[in-house]
This record gives structure tokens, sequence and C-alpha cells, in this order.
């Protein structure tokens, strides 16, 4: 389907900021990113554009609701949201971080002098497009900069 639709496209070219979230997320492993908007969007022909050229899986999510649920399952590279989306996203994040160093084998590397590593939310995300910007206190930010996940704004990636 995906492939239709770029053949369908009528400009071929990828859009600049599909090149851009390709260098972000190079080294990720599995590439994936959820889409829980309509195709004929700019942002989801942006991350069309970037499976695209990165070689990713993109996991169309009919529900929006369950963007972050499903984002969280699938372990994506890029994550594409409004504000409040990727703020649900930052707080599941966390979730998954104090279940993983809850875990037996952290808490005995611990016990040994073995500090865990920061690690990459869901081991792989490295950047997120923000859609519709959320009013907040930046706090968000900080978070997202620890883990060394890039952030880009739709209008950036689409100028």
């Amino acid at each position: 389907m995906i492939a239709h639709l770029a053949a369908a496209s009528p400009d071929a070219t990828p859009a600049p900021g599909a090149h851009r979230l390709a260098v972000a997320t190079c080294g990720a492993g599995t590439l994936a990113a959820v889409l829980a908007r309509p195709l004929a969007d700019p942002v989801a022909r942006l991350l069309v554009d970037w499976s695209l050229v990165a070689g990713a899986a993109l996991v169309l999510e009919p529900h929006p609701a369950a963007l972050v649920p499903t984002a969280a399952w699938a372990r994506p590279a890029l994550f594409a949201g409004s504000g409040e989306e990727i703020g649900r996203l930052a707080a599941e994040a966390e979730a998954h971080e104090r279940s993983y160093a809850a875990g037996w084998a952290r808490r005995l590397l611990a016990l040994f002098g073995h500090a865990p590593q920061p690690r990459r939310p869901f081991g792989r995300l490295r950047a997120i497009v923000e859609i519709a910007p959320a009013a907040g206190d930046g706090s968000e930010s900080a978070f997202w900069n620890e883990r060394g996940v890039e952030r880009f704004t739709a209008d950036e990636l689409l100028a």
C-alpha cells in the first residue's frame, strides 16, 4: 500500500524533511513509526516518505486514541504526534523505564556496583516530530534530551 501511495504521488521526490529524519534515526536497528493521521495529511506524507527513504516499517493505527499504546507496543524509532500525545508517550516511557529498572537482573547488577546505563525510550526511540505544540513548562523537553531523543516540529520539516 505504501509503495502504491508513493507511486501515485505527483511529486516522486521525497520531502527534504524525510532525509533529515532518516539521518536522525539511523543506527536504531529495526526502524518503525506509528501513524494515526489521514494519509492526505502533510505530516503523514512526510512519514511515508521517511519510511521509503529509511526502509522503515510504518504501523498504521486507525484510532488516534490508541496512538500512544500502539507506539509503546511497536517500540518505534520515530514518533509523530501532538504535544499532548508526546506528553503521554513520555509518561509511558517513564513507566517502561521503571519496570525495566525494577527487574531482578538490573537490581542484581546494582548490588555489584554496576550502574544502569541510560537507555533510549523503548530501546530505540531516536526522534520525535511535534505536530501541534502543547503549552508546558519545558520539563518534557528535558526528559527527551536526557535520553538522546531529537525533537523536530512538523513546520520545520515541511518547510
